[in-house]
This record gives structure tokens, C-alpha cells and sequence, in this order.
């Protein structure tokens, strides 16, 4: 017995003897710069802890000989051993080295949380300050130019074909900033020159059904716009560029009786943009503190067409300093617009920069602004981060034409999200609210909607190779009393198979409830009521599903180095709804309608390609796509409703049963090439559209000169644009850019002809 209580007591200060711990504390910083690194994963065994905003991080390890790893994205891993002695603190500081390479660049939109692109579930295309600038982009809409698979048709945005032309009404693709929607949500309009594009950071573009965390608009895709925060340097940066027109190369039209007529109507006075833009970054204690401002002004290149605008906008957060892990925060932005809308061409030829005789040219006189307050908490112990934020955003338009409205657009979510390190796992889920009230003459008087929805996604990491993503969402809207909820779930694979090489699966359902605008929408775009946009009451919502099969490869020899990605993907929508021009019966008039077109495929490939390299002395990047889609209508004919879908020139039959999607590019190849040599920048970007096959074919026979233009300009358009910069004094670089270089007459949607050949110069002062 004495023996047994010997050995007992020998185990059980055993024991607490193998029990005692040490602790390990520092501060992790980035090399380059010296920032302190926030949320750096710091992990020994299975015990696992974050850094804090101020880039603290505390770990408690048991005595003797372990192994930390240190590893945050875009940054090297660095694993350092340490030995320690029971009850001991030690101090360990770490600086980590950024990874300069493409696959390495860190998003958030894919899982709303940091992964590298290369281990996404989804294909995200990404666009940095420095393309926007380059190109002079005076509006997002105007960057996206570059993106492989996207395309914009009158602020209309779609991704691999999956919408095609909605004047005004009903967006598949959710535009946000910063993660919440800025979309109007009386129309699901997206509000292009309202993003404050000063302050840009990156803009990540998911392509593909991304309901499950975003909601009904992100049917399509989502584009995200992330805005930067000051570092310990303050930055402030202001930029003035004027642009001027040239007339286009077959300026002279001769009539047959030999008068000769000026395509270009302004004469010696030049159509013009010109804008000025400021940006101030910069911390004040505990605030982070970011203001911008911009003027722009145009006269543009088509009769009555004009816009003016002035934006102020005001990003703030605080940190508590007894706990720098705690910030509340308010943002702002405010915009004032007048303008002019050119809508349809009076013509093929001389008329083609003078608006159509029988419309009222629209006077637009527009405010809008938006308040976002939130409060975050991240607690680096127990890897947990929460999040509440909301908006609400204010638009007043008013108009001569009878098609004023006020919208109220409110959204609130909530995020909760947990991280287990040690076990490469994770999930988040949230609560989301948005209400619109609107008084309008477009709809005829007041409404309401509203959507409520729950979701969650969980992120595991197999193998340290295998990336799987599972979420689910729950959805409910409400319009004008009437309720309609339904789920929608993604999965997502991404696979290591080896070095640089990533394969990735996904499949995404999606869903998306009538805006108030397709549903109840009421007015007229000409004096005559020969143009109408009529309500349909019986639109019902469209549900689908894309999937895709991936893989993206990086590259690397010698100073090159980049990735290329290859995607092939499909989409489904059941009950699709599309804005359709024809002659209605019912109303006895011509009109634009929103109606449920059928069931609807879309199939195609994504090839992208991005690398930055050396050749000699000279930087390059290259930014490159080639997208081909596939877009059928799969209802058979006779089951569309009489009227809907009218037959005509260049809308292509298939077997009979199916029939080509409207308003899209078949094929569209993009790329950019940026180079640098000291003070010398230069690039060129280069675009072609294949034809847009199909259209509402009445536009033939009501549009002058419409099927002549269709006809003769069949075999698509290849646009090129140029650039040169130099930075003439420290910080301040003046750039000459020319886009539409050979002077090409194009048109992305029937009736409205784009820009001819146009030159920019544009000074930057970055102090």
C-alpha cells in the first residue's frame, strides 16, 4: 500500500511537472515597410493564436524544445524553434518578408475572408489602382473593360454571358464596396460613377452564382470594390486630366446628289471630359482617417449628351486604445450629378451622333449619398471576429420626362466568424436585412420591398492540399405585400495536385426575386408613346445554378513569373427573366417588358493569363482572356408566349427547339501590357468583341438605318488603346493616353454609337 501511494504521488508531480508552461510574446511586423501585421496565424502543435491589429501576438507552449510557425497571406512562412524553460517569458519578435508573386495576392470576396487566389474554389479576376489609372477610368464600369469574361451594356453588367441588355432594371451581377451592395435597390441598378475611385485598393470580380453568401443579386457574380486604409505614412495624392475628341474617320458623308454632310455635328469644338481627383490617408492616434473628392465634366460626342458631377466621400475608424481589437467606424459618400441621356441614334451614317427626332433627350438632376456605420470586434485568442455594419443610401432623381423617383435603400448585416488555425478550418455566418421605399412617377406612386436571409460557410483544408468550401443560404422577399423565401447552397473544391498547379470544382445555386422596377415599372422614352416600358404584374422570380471545372497554373522562369487559368463552366436559369421589346397585344402598343423567358443554358470556356516580368531593364505586366459562350434559349418555341420572343434578322436558330440569348458576345478577347523603365511607363491594352447575334428584331424596322449598320458591320470590333507617362518631377507623372487608337466605329448595343479616337493628358502628384 505504501508503495502505491509512492508511486501515485510520483505521477502526480509527474505531472504537474509536464504541466508547467512558458510563455512567448512579440510583435510582428512587416519587413519592408515596418507596419505591424494583423491576424498573422501563430501556431505550435495544435495550439494556435492570432495577432492583434497592433500586431501583438501571445502564445502559451509547454517547457522545452517547439516549433512556431508564423504565416499570414502574401507573406513568407517563417518557423522558428525556441527552447524554454518551465514559467518562462520570452520576448520574440518577427518581421516577415512579403511574396511578390500573382498566385500569392490575397482576396476576400470568394469566402468573405483572406485565402490566396490560387487555393479560391472559384474563378476571381483581380484589378489593382494601377490599371485604373493608367487607362484614366473616370468610372468603374470603364475598368472592367479589361476583365476577361465581363462585360458592361449600358451600366449593365454580366459575367460569361449571363445577362444581356436591361435598360435601367435588374442586375445578376452585385456591385459592392467594401462588402455591402450599392446597387439601387428600387432597380438593381448599379451606381458606376458613385465608387470612389481615388481610394480604390483592389477590385476582385467573382464569376459565377454567388447567392450563398451574397444574396439575390449575385446570380451571375459579384464585384467587389475594397477600399484602402491609411498606413502609419500619411499619403495624399491629387490628379487633374482633361480629354478632347477627334471626329471619326468617315466624317464626311455624300449624298447622292453630291451634298456633303459632317458625321460630326460639333465642328472645330471639340467634344471634352475633364476631371480633377484628391486622396488623404493618414492616421491620427487611434484614427484612421481617409478623405477624397471629385470634379468631372463632360460634352460628350453624341447631341444633348453632357454630365456634371462633384463627390465628397469620408472614411473614419477608431480604436480603442485600452483595446485596439475593438473599432467602430463611419463612412460617408456624397454625390451631386446633372446630365443628359442619349438613348437611340435619328440614324445610320450622318445621324449617327444625333439622337432619335421622336425623343425627349432627359434631364437628370441626381443626389445621392450613403452612411455606413459599423462596430468590429476580433478576439486573437479565440481566433473569433465579428462584425455589424449597415447602410443606408439616399437617391433623388428628377427629370422633365415623368420618370423622377426618391429610393431609400437600407442594409444591415451582421457576421460572426470563427478560425481554428491549428486544424486549417473555419466558419462564418451572418444575418442580413435590406428594405427600399421609393416614391416614383416611373412606377406610378409608392413601394416597398424587403429581404431578410440567414447564412453560413464552412472552409476546411485537407491534407494541407485539399480546400473545400460548403455554404448555404437562407432568402426571403417581400414586394408589395407578397412573400416568397427559398434556399440556395455552394460547394467548392480546390486541390494542390502539385507545385504551382491548382485544380478547383465548384457549384453555386442562385436565386433572384423581381426588382420593383421589372415588375411595376411605367413610362415613356419618347413624345409620341411610340417607345414604352410597360409593368408586368405576373413576373415571377428566376432561379439557376452555375458550376465550373478548373485549373490554374503558375509560372515561373527566369524574372517571369504568373499564372494562366482555364475554366470551363456552364449556367442554368429556370424561368429567366429578360427586358424584351415587341409589339404587345395586350397593350396594343410597342414596349420594353421584363418577362420570364423560359429555361436557359449557357455554356462556354475562360482562359485568362497574368505575369509581371523582366526584359532587360524594363518591367512588364500582362494582363490577358480569351472568353467564348455558348448562350441557347431551351424552351422550344411554341411554349413561349405569343409576342414575347420575336423572330428576325441575326437571331440564330438551332435545332428548332432552342434559340440564341440576346444582347451577348459569343467571343471577346481582352489584354493589357504595362511596362516600366526608371521614369518611363508605357502600355497599350487591346479588346475584340465578336458581333451580338441576336436583338429584339422589331429595333430593325423602327430604327432607321439600323439593319443597314447591322448588316454592313457583322464580323466584330477590335479596339486598341495606348499610354505613355513620365515622372517629370518627384512623386508627379504627366501621361498622354489614346484610346479607340485607329479610330474605330463600334457600337456594344444596337442604336448607340461609341467614342471615336480620343486623347487624354493627365498629371498625378503623389506627396
Amino acid at each position: 500500500m505504501k508503495t502505491i501511494i509512492v508511486i501515485f504521488f510520483s505521477l502526480l508531480f509527474g505531472a504537474s511537472t509536464f504541466a508547467q508552461n512558458a510563455m512567448i510574446t512579440g510583435t510582428i511586423t512587416n519587413k519592408s515597410s515596418g507596419e505591424p501585421i494583423p491576424y498573422v496565424h501563430v501556431i505550435s502543435d495544435k495550439i494556435g493564436t492570432q495577432s492583434d491589429f497592433n500586431g501583438f501576438y501571445k502564445i502559451t507552449l509547454s517547457e522545452g524544445t517547439n516549433t512556431i510557425r508564423f504565416s499570414f497571406l502574401g507573406f513568407k512562412t517563417q518557423e522558428i524553434e525556441v527552447t524554454l524553460t518551465a514559467n518562462e517569458s520570452k520576448e520574440l519578435n518577427i518581421s516577415l518578408i512579403e511574396q511578390d508573386e500573382l498566385l500569392q495576392t490575397v482576396v476576400v470576396s470568394g469566402s468573405k475572408y483572406e485565402r490566396k487566389l490560387s487555393e479560391e474554389t472559384v474563378s476571381i479576376e483581380v484589378i489593382r489602382p494601377s490599371i485604373i489609372e493608367n487607362s484614366n477610368s473616370v468610372q468603374m464600369d470603364e475598368a472592367l473593360e479589361k476583365v476577361p469574361g465581363v462585360s458592361v451594356i449600358d451600366d449593365q453588367a454580366n459575367i460569361r454571358g449571363g445577362s444581356g441588355y436591361s435598360y435601367g432594371a435588374g442586375s445578376r451581377v452585385l456591385l459592392l464596396v467594401d462588402d455591402m451592395p450599392i446597387l439601387t435597390n428600387d432597380s438593381g441598378s448599379p451606381a458606376w460613377d458613385f465608387i470612389p475611385l481615388e481610394n480604390v485598393q483592389q477590385v476582385e470580380v467573382v464569376k459565377g452564382a454567388s447567392s450563398a453568401l451574397y444574396g439575390s443579386a449575385a446570380l451571375n457574380g459579384i464585384i467587389n470594390i475594397r477600399t484602402a486604409y491609411p498606413t502609419s505614412k500619411p499619403f495624399t495624392k491629387i490628379s487633374l486630366y482633361h480629354t478632347f475628341y477627334d471626329k471619326p474617320h468617315d466624317n464626311e458623308i455624300v449624298a447622292a446628289n453630291g451634298e456633303i454632310t459632317e458625321k460630326a455635328w460639333w465642328g472645330n469644338k471639340s467634344p471634352y471630359e475633364l476631371g480633377a481627383t484628391f486622396t488623404h490617408r493618414r492616421k491620427i492616434g487611434q484614427l484612421d482617417l481617409v478623405g477624397g473628392g471629385y470634379f468631372y465634366k463632360q460634352k460628350s460626342w453624341r447631341k444633348e449628351e453632357f454630365m456634371e458631377r462633384y463627390r465628397l466621400n469620408l472614411n473614419t475608424r477608431y480604436r480603442f486604445k485600452k483595446n485596439p481589437n475593438l473599432a467602430i467606424g463611419l463612412n460617408f459618400n456624397a454625390q451631386k450629378t446633372e446630365s443628359a441621356t442619349f438613348f437611340l441614334w435619328n440614324g445610320n451614317g450622318a445621324n449617327a451622333y444625333l439622337p432619335w427626332s421622336t425623343l425627349e433627350t432627359p434631364l437628370n438632376d441626381r443626389k445621392n449619398f450613403s452612411v455606413d456605420p459599423f462596430v468590429e470586434y476580433f478576439n486573437p485568442s479565440k481566433n473569433i471576429r465579428t462584425k455589424l455594419q449597415g447602410r443606408y443610401y439616399y437617391v433623388d432623381t428628377q427629370n422633365q420626362t415623368d420618370q423622377s423617383k426618391t429610393v431609400h435603400n437600407y442594409y444591415g448585416e451582421w457576421q460572426f466568424q470563427k478560425l481554428y488555425p491549428a486544424s486549417n478550418l473555419s466558419y462564418t455566418l451572418g444575418l442580413v436585412g435590406s428594405a427600399v421605399n421609393t416614391t416614383a412617377e416611373l412606377y406610378n406612386g409608392f413601394f416597398q420591398s424587403s429581404n431578410l436571409a440567414a447564412y453560413v460557410q464552412v472552409d476546411k483544408k485537407f491534407f494541407d492540399k485539399l480546400n473545400v468550401a460548403l455554404g448555404a443560404r437562407y432568402e426571403r422577399n417581400k414586394l408589395q405585400g407578397k412573400k416568397e423565401s427559398k434556399p440556395v447552397g455552394r460547394l467548392g473544391l480546390n486541390y494542390q495536385a502539385a507545385e504551382g498547379t491548382f485544380l478547383r470544382f465548384s457549384y453555386g445555386e442562385g436565386y433572384r426575386f423581381p426588382t420593383i422596377a421589372e415588375k411595376f415599372v411605367t413610362t415613356s422614352l419618347d413624345d409620341q408613346g411610340l417607345i414604352t416600358i410597360s409593368p408586368n404584374l405576373a413576373l415571377q422570380s428566376e432561379t439557376g445554378w452555375s458550376s465550373e471545372i478548373g485549373i490554374k497554373q503558375g509560372l515561373k522562369f527566369g524574372d517571369w513569373q504568373g499564372y494562366i487559368d482555364l475554366a470551363g463552366f456552364i449556367n442554368e436559369y429556370q424561368d429567366m427573366m429578360e427586358f424584351t421589346f415587341n409589339y404587345w397585344q395586350d397593350l396594343n402598343a410597342l414596349a420594353f417588358r421584363s418577362i420570364n423567358i423560359g429555361d436557359t443554358q449557357i455554356t462556354g470556356l475562360d482562359l485568362s493569363l497574368a505575369g509581371k516580368g523582366k526584359v532587360g531593364k524594363v518591367d512588364v505586366n500582362v494582363l490577358a482572356g480569351y472568353t467564348y459562350i455558348n448562350p441557347r434559349l431551351e424552351t422550344p418555341l411554341d411554349s413561349i408566349p405569343a409576342g414575347s420572343w420575336p423572330a428576325g434578322p441575326n437571331i440564330e436558330y438551332g435545332d428548332g427547339t432552342n434559340v440564341l440569348l440576346k444582347y451577348r458576345f459569343r467571343h471577346a478577347f481582352k489584354t493589357d501590357i504595362q511596362t516600366q523603365y526608371n521614369k518611363l511607363s508605357s502600355g497599350i491594352s487591346l479588346r475584340y468583341n465578336s458581333p451580338i447575334d441576336g436583338i429584339d428584331s422589331i429595333f430593325h424596322f423602327i430604327l432607321p438605318g439600323l439593319l443597314q449598320y447591322r448588316t454592313e458591320n457583322n464580323k466584330g470590333t477590335w479596339l486598341m488603346d495606348a499610354r505613355i507617362g513620365y515622372e517629370i518631377i518627384k512623386g508627379g507623372t504627366l501621361s498622354f493616353i489614346c484610346r479607340n487608337l485607329f479610330n474605330k466605329e463600334y457600337a456594344i448595343r444596337p442604336a448607340l454609337i461609341e467614342a471615336p479616337r480620343s486623347f487624354t493628358f493627365r498629371f498625378s502628384q503623389i506627396f
